[in-house]
């Protein structure tokens, strides 16, 4: 999802984030995948674009082993077949 186009949203959402394991010292990354139909089931309108997930998976994964990512954790509402 790019919303760097929209006012109100530019610079909020983040691609992923890290957090550092306290224990382990390990790096892991967090990503966020929504649903494709997410442009008609909640109307983000004309300033935000939405990505395939085909698309937006692996630069979001390129960027997270490029922070240092030890581990990737995908946080997901999209189903196997999408």
């Amino acid at each position: 999802m790019d919303v760097s186009q929209h006012p109100e949203l530019a610079g909020k959402v983040q691609r992923f984030i890290t957090k550092t394991l306290p224990v382990s010292g390990r790096k892991v990354a967090i990503l966020g995948m929504t649903p494709p139909d997410i442009k008609v089931s909640s109307s983000p309108g004309p300033l935000v674009t939405i990505s395939s997930v085909q698309d937006a998976l692996p630069s979001c994964i390129a960027g997270a082993k490029a922070a240092g990512a030890d581990m990737i954790v995908l946080l997901s509402h999209v189903s196997i077949g999408c």
